[in-house]
């Protein structure tokens, strides 16, 4: 459902065709780009490749890629279970919340590649031993035996999709990020920090919380914060217009729980900054399709209340990514429209 609602019917993918000459031009500049997002507009529009940190809409998982060895097992055994159109709900996206837990299986699945990148079959056809060895395994481990035995005969075939970063690791002299909240996605930061090959960092900063943070945790001979809002104008982008909304004192309280529903990582200063940017015509929307959601009685496919609760959350989420908006907002956005409305 997350992968359906950012994918947006395909609209995601279409976005270079609105991109200026400025921003091809600005991105022609860097020697690698990697990203965090799953769509692949940057490659479309640059006709280059972008490393996926955490995959993306073009490349299916493993279990239903057949160019990959588990994918291929599964295909011939007709247990693939992709939906023709829905291909980018069964892609190799990494959608874990923990960052950590994303790079482990980034990590792990390099290793199985270097692994499985041996010469398996000249050790079969070469070597009695190792003959021997998957005799044994075929008994003891029918999985592994089959998994390498497919490897042998279809060399061509990749153990495991790459998440590159090995190659992110790798990076020397100058960084530039856009688009990352510090708040997030800490095993990101984490392996900027451990690189001593990278000699400076500018940090584009959405909100004057991102900037202070920056300051405040990195290196400052290293990190140079820049406002994002300054690179947007000089690609001919301006910012929209800011509504300057009261917000109630109450909303300190609600940041945590509207987080922990949305399962993101928000600060208070983001998500006034975001809901500030957003005309009371598209609150009241919002606010009506998500209530709609919240007042449904029950929903399909729930058995009972616990599932019933999440269901209806992973719903609101749905239409906060459609609609570009964090979900953590859409529930502030919601508090807030309800008061409005019993005054």
């Amino acid at each position: 459902m997350i992968l359906d609602s950012i994918y947006n019917e395909g609209k995601l993918q279409e976005i270079y065709k609105s991109m200026s000459k400025k921003v091809k031009d600005y991105f022609a500049d860097y020697d690698e780009i990697f990203t965090l997002n799953y769509d692949n507009n940057i490659e479309h529009l640059m006709g280059k490749n972008v490393f996926h940190l955490h995959g993306d809409f073009s490349v299916l998982a493993d279990s239903e890629n057949p160019n990959t060895v588990n994918g291929y097992i599964r295909n011939k055994e007709g247990k693939t279970v992709v939906i023709p159109g829905y291909e980018h709900c069964y892609c190799k996206a990494l959608l874990n919340y923990s960052g950590k837990l994303k790079l482990k299986k980034a990590e792990e699945n390099h290793q199985l590649i270097v692994e499985y990148d041996k010469n398996y079959k000249d050790e079969y056809l070469q070597n009695d031993n190792y003959i021997n060895w998957l005799n044994s395994l075929k008994v003891s481990d029918e999985n592994s035996y089959r998994i390498i035995m497919t490897k042998i005969k279809h060399p061509e075939l990749k153990a495991a999709s790459e998440y590159y970063f090995e190659n992110f690791k790798d990076i020397k002299d100058e960084l530039h990020i856009n688009g990352l909240s510090p708040n997030n996605d800490d095993h990101i930061f984490n392996l900027i920090r451990n690189n001593k090959n990278i000699k400076r960092v500018i940090y584009y900063y959405y909100s004057q919380h991102e900037k202070e943070y920056i300051d405040k945790n990195f290196p400052q001979d290293i990190f140079i914060s820049k406002s994002v809002e300054s690179l947007w104008e000089s690609l001919g982008y301006k910012k929209e217009k800011n509504f300057n909304y009261f917000f109630p004192k109450e909303i300190d309280d609600f940041v945590d729980i509207v987080n922990e529903f949305s399962k993101r990582k928000m600060t208070k200063e983001e998500i006034i900054y975001e809901i500030n940017s957003i005309s009371l015509s598209k609150m009241k929307m919002l606010y009506t399709q998500v209530k709609s959601i919240l007042d449904t009685k029950e929903l399909q496919g729930s058995s009972n209340n616990q599932e019933e609760f999440e269901k209806k959350h992973e719903y609101v989420n749905y239409i906060a990514l459609q609609e570009g908006i964090n979900p953590s907002s859409i529930y502030i956005i919601y508090f807030m429209y309800s008061s409005i409305s019993k005054k």
